[in-house]
């Protein structure tokens, strides 16, 4: 069997990638948690061989998950907590600039949905499949 999965970060219909910089890193930060919500998306595609005696072949089943994520607002994220964690350097190879499962989830206020997707693998998306 072979998964494979990819994750996005999308804030009011724009695709939030890594963080170029640190100055990037902060601005995103900013805007996130501006903006409260954003969705996070995870595609996922297994493959596995079919075991049927008159027919072989592979069986595909494609899947998408939707998580929506809420940042805390400007009383609780000020700017200094969201300098300290740019400095960190935690989130600077992450979509959206921030980990869930490490210090980004001081960030974050709630989530509807799936977290094992957020983090980046929808585990009971896969395992259903």
């Amino acid at each position: 069997m072979v998964i494979a999965a990819d994750t996005i970060l999308m804030s009011h219909n724009t695709i939030l990638e890594k963080p170029s910089n640190p100055r990037h890193h902060l601005h995103m930060l900013r805007h996130l948690r501006d903006m409260k919500a954003h969705k996070v998306f995870t595609g996922i595609a297994c493959v596995a061989p079919l075991v049927v005696p008159i027919q072989p072949g592979y069986c595909l089943r494609t899947t998408v998950e939707e998580t929506t994520v809420y940042f805390g607002g400007k009383d609780v994220i000020t700017d200094d907590v969201l300098k300290a964690y740019v400095e960190s350097g935690e989130g600077s190879d992450a979509a959206g600039g921030y980990k869930i499962q490490e210090g980004g989830c001081v960030l974050i206020e709630r989530i509807q949905g799936d977290y094992t997707n957020v983090v980046g693998l929808p585990v009971h998306s896969v395992l259903s499949r």
